[in-house]
């Protein structure tokens, strides 16, 4: 059988945190050619393909600091026995707090692009969202709120569909290269822009 369950897994402790600590918005698309996997085992071993160690030509990431409970990543399983076909839909949902021109901006900007974006959670763990097919822009507002403690800013959710869950990017945002990852010494990392 194709499809047959290889492991089990054990209850884990209860030392895990929920919630979002970063976002980083790539304006490039991302090919296969692009993307070296991290394969631990042997070679010749088949490619782990829930691990991204490097993706290659990317100029610049954009970083967004989170710091809500309401900066949420979903991953939801789609799957029709009807149709024969499974893939994953992945949801972002974030707050961006305060209104500023540079925002504005780049809100403006994701509405219309279709980034691919690398989510950093709580735990230190980064996930690769919209890999090949990027995200789409697909609910938002710009908020003024009623009241002085109103939320002011922004609720943007983007989405993805992707055949494979989002992978584990193993070094972050460092897996980001401008040019070709495997050469050596390595290539330059990309940029980071925070502001």
């Amino acid at each position: 059988m194709a499809c047959a369950i290889t492991a089990g897994r054990s209850e884990p402790c209860k030392d895990s945190l929920a919630g979002l600590r970063n976002v980083y918005f790539i304006n490039e698309d991302i090919d296969s050619s692009d993307v070296i996997f991290y394969n631990p085992v042997l070679p010749g071993d088949p490619v782990i393909t829930d691990n991204v160690w490097y993706v290659e030509n990317v100029a610049s990431i954009y970083k967004f600091e989170l710091k809500s409970n309401e900066n949420v990543y979903d991953q939801e399983i789609v799957t029709s026995r009807e149709n024969g076909t499974t893939f994953f839909r992945q949801t972002l949902t974030i707050k961006l707090k305060k209104q500023d021109i540079a925002t504005h901006n780049a809100v403006k900007t994701l509405a219309y692009a279709k980034p691919r974006i690398l989510v950093e959670n709580n735990e230190g763990q980064f996930f690769l969202v919209g890999m090949f097919r990027g995200c789409d822009l697909t609910a938002g507002s710009i908020n003024n709120g009623g009241a002085l403690g109103d939320f002011s800013g922004y609720s943007l959710t983007l989405q993805g569909e992707e055949l494979l869950p989002s992978p584990f990017v193993i070094n972050g945002a460092s897996s980001f290269r401008v040019g070709q990852a495997i050469n050596i010494p390595l290539s330059a990392a990309s940029t980071i822009v925070t502001s």
